[in-house]
């Protein structure tokens, strides 16, 4: 008896806490934006994802139903223009903070329904000069 209490107590204490977590953090920098990439331990669903820009240069990603990884120290040292990521823990959600060194045109958000992971690519203001490269380049081709 005892040993089929075990397994029942084993059983529900995986279903229980089985939630989805945040594994990593990737990002790469772009000429005109910020990739960031999320991989968590299983899938996620979009309404569970939402995203806001302030007019303080910062883009706030809140995940519900997603638990923030333990075990992982943030990256301290960013390149430009990521300046900062700030992640935060709720009641069995959490909110990540990106703050950028350069004006935010805005976001696009793809959340995978093959594997499980999130991009967020947050658009900036490119400069005229690079603009003007940019156009060279598309008319050449």
């Amino acid at each position: 008896m005892n040993h089929l209490f075990v397994k029942w107590l084993t059983a529900m204490s995986i279903c229980l806490g089985t939630g989805v977590s945040l594994i990593d953090i990737h990002y790469s920098i772009k000429e005109n934006g910020v990739m960031v990439s999320l991989d968590y331990n299983g899938p996620i669903n979009d309404e569970d994802i939402i995203v806001w820009k302030s007019d303080r240069r910062w883009v706030y990603l809140s995940l519900f139903n997603v638990d923030v990884p333990k075990n992982k120290l943030p990256q301290q040292n960013f390149k430009w223009p990521l300046k900062k990521i700030v992640i935060d823990e709720f009641n069995n959600s959490m909110q990540l903070a990106i703050l950028i060194g350069k004006p935010i045109l805005g976001y696009d958000i793809l959340n995978s329904k093959t594997s499980p992971g999130t991009v967020l690519f947050i658009h900036t203001k490119m400069k005229t000069s690079e603009v003007a490269n940019l156009k060279r380049h598309i008319y050449k081709k």
